[in-house]
């Protein structure tokens, strides 16, 4: 969760309040950061560099769809 803070008593993913993504969207939410992901693909990707590969994510690894 590297782009995951806490600020005081509330919880910020990239610099947003994830309670008002809550309040805009309803609960339950599930709140992906972008970089994260990215940042973690690259480095994915990078490791397998001298490999022939593909990455892929299964949908079915969150099946709880909110």
């Amino acid at each position: 969760m590297h782009d995951f803070r806490y600020a005081g008593n509330k919880l910020y993913c990239e610099g947003v309040a994830v309670e008002m993504l809550a309040k805009k969207f309803g609960t339950p939410l599930y709140v992906y950061s972008q970089h994260t992901l990215t940042d973690h693909f690259q480095k994915l990707d990078r490791a397998m560099a001298g490999l022939d590969h593909l990455i892929c994510f299964a949908v079915k690894a969150n099946s709880n769809r909110s």
